[in-house]
Formats: C-alpha cells, sequence, structure tokens
C-alpha cells in the first residue's frame, strides 16, 4: 500500500468517528404519545426534541432551566395521538421595552 492510500484510509476513518458524533438523533415527538414526551420533558428537565425531520427546539419543565435574563412560553408539538400536546415550556429572551 502506497503511502497516499494509507493517509487517505487514515482520514477516511476519521471521517467515520467524527460524523456519528454531530449527526446524533434526538427523539422525534410525532412518532410518541402526547404523555410520553410530556414525561420525558418533566423526567429530564431539559431535553432537544425534534417535532420535524429537520425541526428541532430545546424544551425545558420550568424557567429553572433558563437563563436569569429569560423566561417561559408554553410550548406545544405535534405527538403521534395529539396534533398540539403541551409538553413544557421553551426559553426566550426577556423582552424590554426600551421607548419609555
Amino acid at each position: 500500500m502506497n503511502k497516499f492510500a494509507l493517509v487517505f484510509y487514515l482520514a477516511l476513518s476519521m471521517v467515520g468517528i467524527v460524523v456519528p458524533a454531530a449527526a446524533q438523533n434526538r427523539p422525534l415527538t410525532r412518532a410518541m404519545s402526547c404523555a410520553a414526551a410530556q414525561n420525558l420533558v418533566s423526567s429530564r428537565g431539559s431535553i432537544v426534541l425534534n417535532t420535524d425531520q429537520f425541526i428541532y427546539d430545546r424544551y425545558v419543565r420550568n424557567a429553572r432551566f433558563c437563563l436569569k435574563q429569560q423566561t417561559t412560553r408554553a410550548a406545544m408539538v405535534p405527538t403521534k395521538d395529539n396534533a398540539n400536546c403541551f409538553i413544557g415550556f421553551i426559553c426566550e429572551e426577556i423582552e424590554i421595552d426600551n421607548w419609555r
């Protein structure tokens, strides 16, 4: 085996190690029941879930899982048995009205 082939195969093997870590699968809410999605958020406190193939967000149990300058907004997601399932909250930046 020549030197170029050896370097090529080593580089290829490194890509095989790095790519799976970058493309981790997140639980898909559409594949679970509303109760299962609610329990997942409640038990973990904070979790990133996919609501579609390329759409995801971080869902939290309560404001304790947000930064101090953030507030919570109710999160409704599609699940297998409910098109608008309340699973917890999303952290959002607090808007400050600078016009006053």
